[in-house]
């Protein structure tokens, strides 16, 4: 049995790892509440990095083209990894990126005592400036230049910026003797002194620095008069996602407060806002953030949701791998080991379900009589029937290759997404717009709601539910998307080809879901000196935290 897992990256050019092409979706919702973040941007230190590396471009006679800079860049970016390297080669989780570049070298060379990066080694180096250029230019730190074929610097901020990170540097010997020089014979003494003013984990050492990315990250929004408190929200516009991220951020420093000597990690931050509205956790919303609470409910609706798709891809291409089977033939198969699985969904959740039950009958059981958000608020994670609770028994399932009861549960979890979030749509609520990101060919969970609805209005049984999965949400929809990167990229992503009816498993798959850029998130706040970790869970608001959140929520 494969292992869904969660992954930091969604990337087509090397074929991804989004099969059924649902995760981008995923993506579109995070950026929407916290662009200028990535769930591969580490630490805010970067940012001052890149600015500090095109303004002393801009400044330096170098022919003022892409070719150059990115040469350029990339003797710098080699000289503050390995500053940093020096520095951090024994943290795992520092996230400082290419380290293992510097690892392997220090393994296979040993410490030199000069370092030198020839044209080809450096031609090589893939730095890592394009995960944070475009986030960048979302936070205002960089612009486009008209009739330049590289990014500038905004006088608003990353002039500044750049001026603070060089000021901090200013008295290293790397700054002065070898950072503008055009050959980069740097003594590993000189490194490790520019590492400790470079260090991706000492911003505070430079309080310019700090304030200037602490206004940049909260900076005020500039919302377009179109606009109101709802759609700023699902806004594809730059300028207006200021609001987002500064209340997403607000959010979880919120949450930390709150939460106090307790451990806080992802699974508590998914707990709380799936249930905060429902169920005491340690935390009642400020009234500010509501609206964005609202937002990452529904986002976190639809991991769930994309989760238990994937995982239904995950059993399926297990069950076919290896295997020439006839579709018809082949649904049967899945219908009947779900079958045998409601076994074990009856006696967690004392039901009398069968894969005969009609979809209205099971809507009816599982809703005991509460519609809407009266259902919703019957769901704790104390009450016999949540979603996180069979989300967990999915888990176990897959991880003790339990194919039957994984299926049977994967069906119950979609029918109490269903029955918990619905009424969302039903009411029209401002905050189901977000839920409308992704339509049809990605699968947005609005789609997924209309689409359960239609099989209980035909008075279709859960067997049917099952072929529908399987037909409509995995197999057209893996072969449309491998097809693509096919076409596209030359990629070959196929698990399973379906062709005349029959549908022939090639390799078993290892699906992924969008890492929601929690822990970025918290490095970003450490980083500011608004929380800090106590150890690997716990996590503390700061005397600064709590006044950054007072100034904005009071």
């Amino acid at each position: 049995m494969i292992l869904p897992q969660w992954t930091e990256k969604y990337n087509t050019a090397q074929g991804g790892r989004d099969f059924l092409g649902y995760m981008n979706v995923g993506v579109i919702m995070l950026e929407r509440l916290l662009p200028g973040i990535s769930n591969i941007t580490d630490r805010l230190r970067y940012y001052s990095f890149f600015s500090w590396v095109l303004y002393r471009f801009i400044k330096s006679d170098h022919p003022k083209n892409n070719k150059n800079y990115k040469k350029y860049l990339k003797i710098k970016s080699l000289a503050f990894l390995y500053a940093n390297g020096f520095l951090h080669q024994d943290s795992s989780k520092v996230g400082l990126n290419g380290i293992e570049i510097f690892r392997t070298d220090i393994k296979n060379n040993g410490e030199k005592e000069t370092y030198e990066w020839d044209d080809a080694f450096v031609s090589k180096y893939k730095d890592n400036y394009w995960i944070y250029s475009q986030k960048m230019k979302q936070v205002g730190i960089t612009a486009d230049i008209e009739g330049a074929d590289f990014i500038g610097l905004t006088k608003t901020y990353g002039k500044s910026l750049a001026e603070a990170y060089e000021d901090n540097i200013k008295d290293t010997k790397y700054f002065k003797k070898y950072c503008d020089k055009k050959d980069n014979n740097i003594p590993a003494d000189v490194l490790k002194e520019y590492a400790e003013k470079c260090s991706v984990t000492n911003l505070h050492i430079s309080i310019k620095e700090q304030q200037l990315l602490q206004d940049i990250i909260f900076r005020p929004e500039k919302i377009s008069k179109e606009l109101n408190d709802f759609s700023v929200y699902y806004s594809d516009n730059p300028p207006n996602g200021a609001r987002a991220r500064r209340e997403s951020l607000l959010l979880m420093l919120d949450m930390v407060e709150q939460k106090g000597d307790q451990s806080f990690d992802y699974e508590d931050f998914q707990k709380i806002v799936l249930y905060s509205n429902v169920q005491n956790l340690g935390y009642k919303s400020n009234k500010k953030l509501v609206n964005c609470l609202e937002y990452w409910r529904i986002f976190q609706a639809r991991q769930l949701l994309i989760y238990a798709i994937e995982s239904y891809f995950s059993v399926m291409t297990e069950v076919v791998y290896n295997r020439n089977i006839d579709l018809s033939a082949f649904i049967r198969e899945l219908n009947n080991l779900t079958e045998d699985g409601f076994q074990s969904v009856n006696d967690n959740y004392e039901q009398e379900l069968s894969i005969d039950t009609k979809l209205k009958d099971l809507v009816k059981i599982i809703s005991a009589g509460k519609t809407g958000s009266d259902f919703d608020k019957s769901c704790n994670l104390e009450s016999k029937i949540n979603e996180w609770d069979v989300y967990k028994n999915v888990q176990k399932n897959i991880k003790s290759n339990n194919n039957k009861d994984c299926l049977a549960h994967l069906v119950y979890l979609l029918s109490v997404l269903y029955l918990r979030f619905n009424y969302y749509r039903v009411n029209n609520s401002p905050y189901w717009d977000f839920g409308r990101i992704g339509e049809t060919v990605s699968l947005s969970i609005d789609d997924f709601f209309l689409g359960f609805e239609k099989l209980t209005d035909k008075d279709l049984k859960i067997k049917d539910m099952v072929e529908w999965i399987a037909k409509e949400l995995v197999i057209k929809q893996h072969c449309r998307v491998a097809l693509a990167k096919l076409s596209w990229y030359k990629n070959n992503t196929f698990h399973f080809e379906y062709s005349a009816g029959r549908i022939k498993g090639i390799k078993e798959a290892r699906p992924n879901i969008n890492a929601p850029k929690f822990e970025n998130v918290i490095n970003f706040l450490e980083d500011l000196n608004l929380v800090e970790r106590r150890n690997e869970k716990k996590v503390s608001i700061t005397i600064k935290g709590k006044k950054i959140l007072n100034e904005h929520t009071k």
